[in-house]
């Protein structure tokens, strides 16, 4: 993550289908004695990281409308929801920076550049 410069990344299964989500905040405030967990598969340090209540992955399609995407995030509580191409193959995806950046950029343009 530090290497791409990215906060979360899609863990996939054999198929490359995305089964859940590992990111920044996941491993945020790993003690010493904690850094073994980093040795267990993706599923199992979820499962510890999260107490057991690993949430599921949350999805789109390219196609689908920005409200839609909000709505999910919302709905679901999540923070990114994953772009998925028609073989549910992850593609893309869209975080809440995004979407905050989006705004404040189109705002900025009615701001300062009036027609």
């Amino acid at each position: 993550m530090r290497l791409k410069q990215v906060n979360a990344l899609a863990v996939v299964n054999a198929l490359g289908h995305v089964i859940s989500t590992l990111s920044d905040a996941d491993l945020r405030g790993l003690t010493h004695s904690q850094l073994s967990h980093l040795f267990l598969s993706n599923e199992e340090y979820l499962s510890w990281a999260h107490k057991g209540e690993v949430k599921k992955p949350v999805f789109c399609r390219a196609t689908d409308k920005l409200k839609m995407v909000v709505d999910l995030m919302v709905n679901e509580k999540v923070h990114r929801v994953w772009v998925v191409d028609e073989e549910m193959k992850p593609i893309g995806v869209v975080s809440m920076t995004d979407i905050a950046l989006y705004f404040y950029s189109n705002t900025l343009e009615v701001w300062y550049y009036p027609d």
